[in-house]
């Protein structure tokens, strides 16, 4: 069985981690992606991208569209990004403060170290990219997914409205929706991908 290492998936989960800025951008963890794809052989993929994933899915759309096949766009702003709240832009440290309170199980072990890495790949979320509104237009088949208390619910209705691109509402917050799908979702996402 060959194995083969993600690198472009920094910052998540047991991945590697730095503390270099220009290890994040969305032009250097989509290539390792491609790189990924063509060491295990595969020209074209079905790509999912939930939340910081989605953003990444848009830059594969962006660089590589020739290496996807369809794209699930969840839980992601795809014009705007990170969300505004009402003491303006979500900072770092607000997201911290949120995810400490809401989701300890994912916050608990972070040492200082994973905290910079973190940050790192949140200053690259918060640049915002002009060109996205014009990727949702390629006649790559796309499909949005949010949960229905999710806090980008609005802004993607709104765009699945407007571009026509096909929306799947499930019916949990950012994190319950991806992390507990129901099995409607999940039928449609794999209906949407079979075409």
């Amino acid at each position: 069985m060959k194995v083969v290492s993600n690198p472009g998936g920094r910052s998540h989960g047991a991945s590697a981690k730095s503390e270099v800025q220009d290890g994040y951008t969305r032009e250097n963890q989509a290539l390792s992606l491609v790189k990924l794809m063509d060491a295990l052989g595969y020209d074209k993929a079905n790509v999912i991208g939930y939340s910081a994933g989605a953003w990444l899915a848009m830059g594969l759309l962006d660089l590589y569209p020739e290496r996807v096949a369809s794209v699930v766009l969840g839980g992601w702003d795809c014009l705007n990004g990170i969300p505004e709240t009402p003491f303006g832009k979500l900072s770092f440290e607000m997201f911290m403060d949120f995810a400490r309170e809401t989701a300890p199980e994912l916050t608990h072990s972070l040492s200082a170290a994973d905290e910079r890495s973190a940050e790192c790949f949140f200053n690259e979320l918060s640049k915002h990219c002009n060109d996205d509104g014009d990727l949702l237009t390629r006649s790559t088949p796309k499909l949005f997914w949010v949960g229905a208390s999710d806090p980008y619910y609005t802004p993607m209705s709104k765009l699945a409205e407007k571009q026509v691109i096909p929306l799947i509402l499930g019916k949990g917050d950012h994190l319950g929706e991806v992390n507990n799908p129901d099995r409607t979702t999940v039928m449609e996402i794999l209906k949407f991908i079979k075409g």
